[in-house]
């Protein structure tokens, strides 16, 4: 946490220096959305939410929480509307300050540090790059926590193997579920870095197909959510309509992902490969899960 706060304090002085030489806090090219369109946007959205996912996983430790009913939902809205907030206004500062530079904010690979080398603040970005650092470290730790969690109600629920059911004797914590994800969070970039791939486009890759299953956990949620209230008898007019909202929102997004490929296809911009096969490689694990989960809850016969 310390940290962290020495992170956002270092990125918060770069962000306010760049409206300092800026001279002005309001920036008209962003405001009137000029040079961009509806296709581009919405494409740039897959990576947003890859940038914004995880605010929810403090839901996966909600059997290991004191008090779940209260912490939980109080560690997702909080965690949703300020770094939301922050996140909005970094980016917004981010674009500002390299609007007529060169190469642009498109082409660089450490964003903050070069904006603080544009600002005259070049002894900030050290600081920036250890607090990304330790940021990325967090975020793993994040993952392999939420992953584990899940995979370990799944072994409960006899979706996966018993072992993955197994916690450990000390920490009481599912030891074998979080070795089981946290392995592949290693050697699958570690094998593709390994084959001559960057770290940027790799992250654009992978990020792309993992935010289409974001994407859909987040539509089943919406979806569950308004459902379980009207099953306890206690159906909300707000949650039904904030449902159909992001179920909305979200298929357009994968749409406005998945169609451009397609000749007779105007409206967006044409994905490069490998971008306009990532979405078949997300219906295809879809298609894979689901037979997966046919089989688990086929009845047997002592059943």
């Amino acid at each position: 946490m310390v940290l962290e706060t020495i992170s956002v304090a270092a990125i918060l002085a770069i962000c306010g220096a760049v409206l300092l030489e800026r001279g002005a806090v309001v920036d008209s090219a962003q405001v009137s959305q000029r040079g961009s369109g509806l296709g581009g946007m919405t494409v740039g959205v897959v990576l947003s939410i890859f940038a914004f996912v995880g605010f929810e996983s403090a839901g996966s430790l909600g059997r290991e929480a004191r008090n779940p009913e209260r912490s939980i939902g109080r560690a997702i809205l909080w965690s949703a509307g300020l770094v939301g907030l922050f996140y909005v206004f970094v980016v917004y500062v981010q674009v500002y300050g390299f609007s007529g530079s060169q190469p642009g904010f498109a082409k660089s690979t450490a964003p903050l540090p070069d904006l603080a080398d544009i600002v005259h603040l070049r002894a900030l970005a050290p600081i920036v790059d250890l607090g990304i650092l330790c940021s990325m470290f967090a975020c793993t730790l994040a993952c392999i926590n939420a992953a584990s969690r899940v995979l370990f109600t799944m072994a409960q629920d006899g979706l996966a193997g018993r072992r993955l059911a197994r916690v450990h004797p000390r920490h009481h914590t599912p030891h074998v579920s979080m070795w089981t994800v946290g392995v592949p969070m290693l050697v699958v970039p570690a094998v593709l870095l390994l084959l001559g791939n960057d770290a940027v486009s790799l992250s654009g890759w992978v990020g792309t197909v993992a935010v289409f299953g974001f994407m859909l956990g987040y539509c089943l949620a919406a979806i569950g959510a308004a459902w379980f209230l009207r099953a306890r008898g206690e159906p909300s007019a707000l949650t039904t309509v904030l449902a159909v909202i992001s179920v909305g929102a979200m298929l357009f997004v994968f749409w406005a992902n998945w169609i451009p490929q397609h000749p007779a296809n105007d409206l967006f911009p044409p994905l490069v490969a490998p971008y306009d096969i990532l979405p078949y490689v997300f219906l295809g694990w879809v298609a894979c899960t689901l037979l997966w989960y046919a089989a688990v809850r086929r009845p047997t016969r002592q059943e």
